[in-house]
């Protein structure tokens, strides 16, 4: 019998943490392994660019597309943001206002539809 996926968050403080700490070790045992393959200056200077460049990376994906590119979207995972980046463009950035009120005041507002998803469809397309 197949069962339709569940979308479940981790929501334990106490296990939080200790995903947390299980992913220190794993990163702290893999880099110390790898720089123990090769231990010079530079095998331990591109490790330390390749980790600081991941978490930048990451950050970029979950913080700034979040905050600063579109508002709407909301990040889940890797799998989420490549599908975010290579879906195609579903309507041109428009900035639509309307008007509402009570007792015949009027209040303006305004949405618009992010330009920013797509970008890569754009350029794959290109």
């Amino acid at each position: 019998m197949a069962y339709p996926m569940q979308n479940r968050s981790l929501t334990n403080p106490l296990w939080i943490k200790a995903k947390w700490i299980l992913f220190l070790f794993l990163g702290l045992l893999s880099s110390v392994l790898l720089f123990l393959e090769q231990p010079t200056l530079k095998a331990g200077l591109l490790l330390i660019v390749a980790i600081w460049a991941f978490c930048r990376f990451y950050y970029f994906a979950f913080c700034v597309i979040e905050r600063y590119v579109d508002s709407d979207y909301r990040y889940s995972g890797i799998f989420s943001l490549l599908r975010y980046l290579f879906r195609p463009p579903s309507s041109p950035a428009i900035e639509c206002w309307t008007a509402a009120g009570k007792d015949g005041a009027v209040q303006l507002q305004a949405s618009s539809s992010s330009p920013a998803h797509g970008v890569l469809w754009a350029i794959v397309k290109l």
